[in-house]
């Protein structure tokens, strides 16, 4: 009977770690699709894209 118990303590240990790990990489995910956003940047400065993109169509569309 001590196996079986200490199967199960085992076992409940088990099912609490690949919560914690899921609850963890779920977290993980989340962090780095904010850090990888690339709206970000521009939700944040949209002025300095607004004039960037306004510069660099000039640029390009330029003829001499």
């Amino acid at each position: 009977m001590a196996v079986t118990e200490e199967r199960a303590v085992v076992h409940e240990a088990l099912v609490e770690h690949r919560r914690e790990l899921r609850l963890a990489f779920e977290d993980l995910k989340q962090a780095t699709r904010e850090f990888a956003d690339p709206r970000d940047p521009i939700r944040e400065h949209p002025s300095r894209w607004i004039v960037g993109g306004l510069v660099a169509g000039f640029l390009l569309g330029w003829r001499r």
